[in-house]
């Protein structure tokens, strides 16, 4: 599908005409699920690329103006939810523009202050009462789950790689993934996508988290992915505990 700015300007010209007159220019984002696209000054106009992701429109349409207001970092608000037409067959939708960039290590100033932001954040979060149609599954691919859940999936994947990597360590890891005891706790809201590429860095602090698409209702371990794939050793602790 060709996303370019004339399509979006139609869309947003013909649904939403108060905005008709502000300047669009497509953004250049890292990101896989959605094309970008800035609308004038304080907006961005967000696409989905496929069906999977036009289904997690409504979702962050309907929760994340609710969650917005107890949470300790910036998240996008959408503003307005745009409706498919005969030349985009998905929803889409208008948020907010939140400044700032990728929170890579380089833009941070104090890795441990980072980690207690984030910390705070997953902690907030978690305690926010969760809606039980929002329980972990097909529609946030199933982060959050019980392993058990994907054994299945997983051992054909590793099987697959055999030649790519070494399959029998992989293996020899799952394995001893499935078998740590099921968290026995309630489940709690999560992000499912804790990531540096959905983190936004502003004057060297952690500003904002942003691509709610996969977030759901589960095992809260999901969450602390982040203190393996972005902090460095000494800062990690601060997350896990």
């Amino acid at each position: 599908m060709n996303i370019n700015t004339t399509l979006v300007s139609t869309l947003v010209s013909t649904q939403f005409p108060n905005f008709a007159n502000l300047p669009i220019q497509p953004f250049n984002s890292a990101g896989t699920d959605n094309a970008i696209f800035r609308l004038g000054n304080d907006m961005l106009v967000r696409l989905p690329l496929d069906s999977k992701s036009s289904g997690r429109v409504n979702k962050e349409y309907l929760w994340l103006p609710k969650l917005a207001p107890k949470l300790p970092l910036t998240i996008p608000t959408p503003i307005v939810k745009g409706m498919p037409t005969d030349d985009f067959p998905y929803n889409w939708s208008i948020c907010q523009w939140i400044e700032g960039d990728t929170a890579i290590l380089e833009r941070i100033n104090d890795p441990c202050k980072m980690a207690q932001k984030l910390a705070e954040f997953i902690n907030v979060l978690q305690k926010i009462t969760p809606p039980k149609e929002l329980l972990s599954g097909q529609h946030n691919e199933f982060r959050g789950v019980s392993l058990s859940l994907l054994d299945k999936t997983v051992r054909n994947s590793i099987t697959t790689l055999h030649g790519e990597i070494d399959t029998n360590l992989a293996m020899c890891v799952w394995e001893s993934s499935i078998k740590v005891p099921v968290w026995q706790g309630d489940p709690v809201w999560l992000h499912g996508d804790l990531q540096s590429g959905n983190l936004i860095a502003k004057n060297g602090n952690l500003h904002a988290v942003i691509d709610f698409g996969l977030m759901g209702v589960g095992d809260p371990a999901c969450d602390i992915m982040v203190a393996w794939t972005l902090l460095p050793t000494e800062s990690r602790k601060t997350v896990l505990h």
